[in-house]
Protein backbone atom coordinates (compact mmCIF):
# COMPACT_ATOMS: atom_id res chain seq x y z
CA UNK A 1 0.00 0.00 0.00
CA UNK A 2 3.29 2.55 0.37
CA UNK A 3 2.66 2.55 -3.79
CA UNK A 4 -0.68 4.13 -3.26
CA UNK A 5 -0.48 6.45 -0.20
CA UNK A 6 -3.94 7.88 -0.88
CA UNK A 7 -5.55 4.60 -0.13
CA UNK A 8 -4.01 5.00 3.10
CA UNK A 9 -6.55 7.96 3.98
CA UNK A 10 -9.37 5.84 2.03
CA UNK A 11 -9.07 2.89 3.96
CA UNK A 12 -9.26 4.82 7.19
CA UNK A 13 -12.06 6.84 6.23
CA UNK A 14 -13.99 3.68 5.14
CA UNK A 15 -13.22 2.16 8.98
CA UNK A 16 -14.37 5.47 10.66
CA UNK A 17 -17.80 5.61 8.59
CA UNK A 18 -18.35 2.20 8.60
CA UNK A 19 -18.66 2.51 5.24
CA UNK A 20 -18.21 -1.07 3.10
CA UNK A 21 -16.17 -2.26 6.38
CA UNK A 22 -17.46 -2.73 10.11
CA UNK A 23 -16.94 1.12 11.86
CA UNK A 24 -14.02 0.53 13.93
CA UNK A 25 -12.13 4.13 14.86
CA UNK A 26 -9.51 2.64 16.52
CA UNK A 27 -8.39 0.93 12.76
CA UNK A 28 -9.35 4.41 11.45
CA UNK A 29 -6.80 5.83 13.72
CA UNK A 30 -4.29 3.53 12.75
CA UNK A 31 -4.58 4.13 8.68
CA UNK A 32 -4.76 8.09 9.45
CA UNK A 33 -1.31 7.94 11.01
CA UNK A 34 0.10 6.15 8.77
CA UNK A 35 -1.80 8.89 5.70
CA UNK A 36 -0.17 11.65 7.49
CA UNK A 37 3.76 9.57 7.13
CA UNK A 38 3.11 9.39 3.57
CA UNK A 39 2.57 13.81 4.34
CA UNK A 40 -1.30 13.04 3.14
CA UNK A 41 -3.23 16.32 3.65
CA UNK A 42 -6.93 14.67 3.97
CA UNK A 43 -4.92 12.26 6.96
CA UNK A 44 -3.82 15.37 8.70
CA UNK A 45 -7.15 16.90 9.12
CA UNK A 46 -9.03 13.32 9.95
CA UNK A 47 -6.57 12.68 12.73
CA UNK A 48 -6.37 16.12 13.94
CA UNK A 49 -10.26 15.74 14.34
CA UNK A 50 -10.17 12.24 16.31
CA UNK A 51 -7.32 13.92 18.51
CA UNK A 52 -9.68 17.03 19.12
CA UNK A 53 -12.62 15.16 20.01
CA UNK A 54 -10.84 12.22 21.13
CA UNK A 55 -11.85 9.35 18.77
CA UNK A 56 -10.38 5.92 18.03
CA UNK A 57 -8.67 5.20 21.51
CA UNK A 58 -6.66 8.34 21.53
CA UNK A 59 -6.43 11.11 24.44
CA UNK A 60 -7.62 14.55 23.57
CA UNK A 61 -4.69 16.52 22.70
CA UNK A 62 -5.84 19.92 21.59
CA UNK A 63 -2.47 20.99 20.32
CA UNK A 64 -1.66 18.09 18.18
CA UNK A 65 -5.25 18.80 16.85
CA UNK A 66 -4.48 22.20 15.80
CA UNK A 67 -0.95 21.40 14.41
CA UNK A 68 -2.54 18.41 11.84
CA UNK A 69 -5.40 20.60 11.11
CA UNK A 70 -3.85 23.78 10.15
CA UNK A 71 -1.12 22.02 8.42
CA UNK A 72 -4.04 20.42 6.57
CA UNK A 73 -5.31 24.09 6.10
CA UNK A 74 -2.87 25.37 4.34
CA UNK A 75 -2.16 22.90 2.36
CA UNK A 76 -5.65 23.48 0.92
CA UNK A 77 -7.99 21.16 2.37
CA UNK A 78 -11.54 23.06 3.01
CA UNK A 79 -12.87 20.96 5.76
CA UNK A 80 -9.78 21.88 7.41
CA UNK A 81 -9.83 25.27 6.84
CA UNK A 82 -13.54 25.48 8.17
CA UNK A 83 -12.45 23.56 11.24
CA UNK A 84 -9.66 26.05 11.87
CA UNK A 85 -12.23 28.87 11.31
CA UNK A 86 -14.54 27.52 14.11
CA UNK A 87 -12.11 26.99 16.76
CA UNK A 88 -10.70 30.60 16.24
CA UNK A 89 -7.37 28.61 15.20
CA UNK A 90 -5.46 31.28 13.05
CA UNK A 91 -4.74 29.39 9.43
Amino acid sequence: MDDFPHALFRLGEYYFFGQGLTRDRIKAVKYFKKAVDKNIPHGMYHLGVCYHKPYGGLKRDVEESKRLILRAASLGIDEAQKYAHQQHWDT
